[in-house]
């Protein structure tokens, strides 16, 4: 016994087939990349070391000319001594102009005055020599901590303009 309308349904069913068994058009091929274990890379200027990073991993990609890093950790140097350290769990570095843009769990920290730097995407601009984000931020220093949304530093730390600031000072023991 066959219902009505099922006609229709046999009809339609080598249609659903055959769309089903139709090559689909090749897929854009996959662009030309590298990856590497234990990654570093150096950026210096006239025999001066600037910074050093390495990485657990990198996934090189040639078209874009960036390198998608894991667990990178970078010192930076002044006077080509180490001066800041900062890490993260991931990261990208424009293998042309050296930016760097490290994300999740940030932090950086001043070797020289003890200053650090947490939030969870932090830029780095070589041409600037500076630290931007425009995340939520949490410096702490010697003096106090300071909370903010969005910062502006140069590497060693010792300039730092948070925006939105919301500051706590340390009080000094039997001073109230």
């Amino acid at each position: 016994m066959i219902r009505k309308g099922s006609g229709v349904f046999l009809l339609l069913l080598p249609f659903c087939f055959s769309s089903a068994c139709k090559k689909q058009k090749d897929a854009a091929p996959e662009e030309p990349r590298q990856i590497m274990s234990h990654f570093a890379m150096d950026q210096s200027d006239l025999n001066t070391k600037i910074w050093h990073l390495i990485a657990d991993r990198a996934i090189l990609s040639e078209e874009k000319n960036q390198a998608y890093l894991t667990n990178p950790h970078m010192l930076f140097y002044k006077n080509n001594r180490p001066d800041t350290k900062v890490k993260s769990k991931t990261g990208v570095v424009q293998t042309e102009t050296h930016d760097v843009v490290l994300s999740s769990d940030v932090v950086a920290v001043s070797l020289s005055d003890n200053n650090q730097l947490y939030t969870s995407q932090l830029f780095y601009s070589a041409a600037k020599h500076q630290f931007l984000t425009q995340k939520k931020v949490k410096v702490v220093r010697p003096s106090g901590t300071t909370y903010g949304q969005g910062l502006k530093a140069s590497e060693d730390l010792s300039q730092i303009k948070i925006f939105h600031q919301q500051s706590f000072v340390k009080s000094s023991p039997g001073k109230q």
